[in-house]
């Protein structure tokens, strides 16, 4: 990975960078799909895309939610064979000479 070029304080110096799309096959994906193109080459039309874009449609989205609960039949567990195993040693020892 290369180094990214920083100003004496630190901050990223950005710039513009020349890229070779083909324009006229993303039209065509955005006509075949429904969908649309945009082609920004400044600021006021990148503003004017997300403007066009927000008055799109809109529709409702469903979102589930899901919730990452911890097992904590263990410690329950452990405890229970840990106990069992006690039962069983005092039963073959001390528990076997007690009347």
């Amino acid at each position: 990975m290369g180094r990214i070029p920083t100003t004496p304080d630190g901050k990223p110096i950005m710039d513009s960078v020349q890229s070779d799309i083909d324009e006229q096959a993303l039209r065509e994906i955005a006509f075949v799909t429904g969908g649309s193109f945009f082609r920004a080459v400044d600021t006021d039309s990148l503003r004017s895309i997300y403007s066009e874009i927000d008055s799109m449609e809109k529709k409702e989205v469903k979102v589930t939610t899901f919730t990452d609960a911890t097992e904590w039949m263990h410690l329950p567990l452990l405890i229970a064979c840990i106990a069992l195993m006690i039962e069983q040693t005092l039963r073959l020892t001390l528990l076997n000479r007690l009347p």
